[in-house]
Order: C-alpha cells, then structure tokens, then sequence
C-alpha cells in the first residue's frame, strides 16, 4: 500500500521528523489494521476494498495527529487506529447495505496456518508435513468460522481479543465501551465457541496449548 505520507502534506513544523515517525508507526501497524478491516468486512470484503479502507484508516490517523501535534507513539496509536478502522468499516457496510451493492466475499484468503479463538491458540509448527499442515490449516479456518457466527459485537471482541491480541483496556477503548462489558463479550463469546465447535475441534485446539 502507498505510505500515506507521500499522498498528504506533512506539516511544516518538524516536518522530516513526522514523516519519518509517522512512516515508522503506519509500517507497525498497517498488517494488523489490513488483517482487522478484511475480518469485519466479511461478505462485503475484496481486496480493493480491504486496500481502501485501510488506506483511509492511515489518512485519518494523519490528519488527526498531525493536527494535534500529537506525539507518534505506538501503544498510544494501536488502539485509536482500529478505532478509526473499525468505523470506516462499518460505515462502508452500512453504505453497502443501503445501495444494495455487494462486494465480493474475501472469507478464503487466510495467511498462513495460524489462528486463534476464544483464547485457545491454534498453531502449525513450520516443520510439519503437508497433511499435518492441511489438518491445522482446516481446524483454523473452522475456527475462523465459528467467530464469523457469533453475534457482532462478540465477534469483533474476539477478533480484536483473540487474533489480534488486544488486551481489555484496549478493545474497551476500539469499541467504545467499558473493560467490563468487553470481559463479559469474550466470556459469552467463548462459551458459544465451545458449543459451537465439534468435539473433535476442541480435543486438537486443547493438545495445542
């Protein structure tokens, strides 16, 4: 993706600095932001799209901290970035859904064999053969499946939670909402999990740990 600082103007005051920073904190965070808007995306999700938004989620952060003369720090930034990603997306949705347009479905590009839900890892070893990688990478993607099904507002908790390793206090701060009400979305989220997956599902994600 093309750095957002090459599309805007940087500021006058300290302007090789916060370009350089800036730089240094979009490359930091832009694979997760891009994994998290192409996850909440879901149906409406191709990689255009993906590409867009996560772009615009990089331009608002821009302007906002280059505004403020914010200071460019990153465990400052990560939670106010999804913030921002997670309303463009939604915004999108909503604009999708009201003109009947219909992007393209993106559920099957996973990157890798790692995943993760409800807190239980699901994890390939780089030595593996290519069926004990088949059967990992199927086991995440059941996983992945699962989350997709819960109710939207665990789904986003356990994403942000469990694929992107997001600790209360900043998935409170993504969602706009209290640590309590996040603990009690991944709790509900987790225990559906459990009864959503086979048995057989949850014997391998438990031998993972």
């Amino acid at each position: 993706m093309t750095d957002v600082i090459d599309l805007l103007p940087v500021p006058t005051s300290g302007a090789p600095a916060f370009a350089d920073e800036f730089a240094a904190l979009q490359t930091a965070l832009e694979p997760g932001i891009r994994r998290f808007v192409r996850r909440l995306l879901g149906d409406y999700g191709d990689p255009l799209a993906v590409d867009d938004l996560t772009q615009d989620t990089f331009i608002a952060l821009y302007r906002k901290l280059s505004a403020a003369n914010a200071p460019l720090d990153l465990a400052l930034a990560q939670p106010y970035t999804y913030g921002i990603a997670r309303n463009l997306v939604y915004a999108e949705m909503r604009r999708s859904r009201r003109y009947g347009l219909a992007l393209a479905d993106d559920h099957d590009q996973v990157g890798g064999y790692s995943d993760s839900a409800g807190g239980y890892a699901v994890i390939a070893d780089s030595a593996d053969s290519p069926e004990e990688a088949a059967h990992w990478l199927l086991l995440s993607l059941a996983v992945r499946a699962a989350i997709d099904r819960l109710p939207d507002a665990q789904r986003q908790a356990m994403i942000l939670y469990s694929e992107e390793e997001m600790s209360y206090e900043q998935i409170a701060q993504i969602m706009g909402v209290s640590v309590g009400t996040v603990a009690s979305r991944v709790h509900y989220a987790r225990r559906t999990l459990r009864a959503m997956l086979d048995p057989d599902t949850l014997t391998s994600i438990t031998e993972s740990q």
